[in-house]
């Protein structure tokens, strides 16, 4: 099977797919999740798999209010370091974490730090997973800052990376994750899932 990456998408449509990545966190999902409902916002969230099976009623509470879920790591391992048989196996664990919380089959992943190579590739084909990278990124350092470049190049089909686990969060970033989609819903974007979002590159095509 080929392995598709995209870190955008090339659509008419003003759509924006928003990413979290690193939990689920107890301290910052549920107020992602918060701020994603107030706006009637969808995201897409890959996940710890270690933390998945820690905290499965966040999983579930993501799956419920209409987000996609996808494989990060186990533990948040580089890919490039991990044997073929290691990673499988921890993917697989990752999978099955999120399987058991009530959501439905991943069939997204988005490596670590970016970095894929050609194991971790058949690791992908073999989970019957599609990449997934992104064009902007909005860090929890000088988050107002990257907030205002990120409103300034906004463009539809964009795939913008957060976190809502590990080190990154911080409430200084939820508050500006909070303005980025409401200024981006002001200018007429809605955001949308990874999923949804190449669906609707494919009508476009079409």
């Amino acid at each position: 099977m080929q392995v598709n990456t995209v870190f955008r998408v090339a659509t008419s449509e003003k759509l924006v797919a928003l990413t979290f990545d690193d939990g689920p966190d107890p301290r910052w999902t549920p107020t992602v999740l918060d701020i994603l409902a107030k706006h009637d916002a969808k995201a897409t969230f890959f996940v710890i798999g270690e933390a998945a099976k820690k905290h499965p009623e966040l999983i579930a509470r993501e799956a419920a209010e209409g987000h996609e879920i996808g494989i990060h790591e186990w533990q948040h391992v580089d890919y490039l370091n991990q044997e073929f048989s290691d990673l499988s196996k921890r993917l697989r664990d990752t999978r099955e974490a999120i399987i058991a919380a009530g959501a439905p089959e991943p069939t997204l992943g988005r490596p670590p730090y970016g970095r894929l190579d050609s194991p971790s590739l058949r690791v992908y084909a073999d989970l019957g997973l599609d990449a997934v990278l992104w064009s902007h990124h909005f860090p929890g350092a000088h988050a107002a800052d990257v907030r205002a470049r990120n409103e300034a190049s906004a463009s539809p089909g964009m795939i913008v990376l957060a976190h809502d686990g590990r080190r990154d969060p911080t409430d200084a970033l939820m508050s500006e994750i909070d303005a980025f989609i409401t200024s981006l819903k002001a200018k007429g974007y809605r955001f949308v899932t990874i999923s949804e979002l190449r669906q609707h590159a494919a009508k476009t095509a079409n």
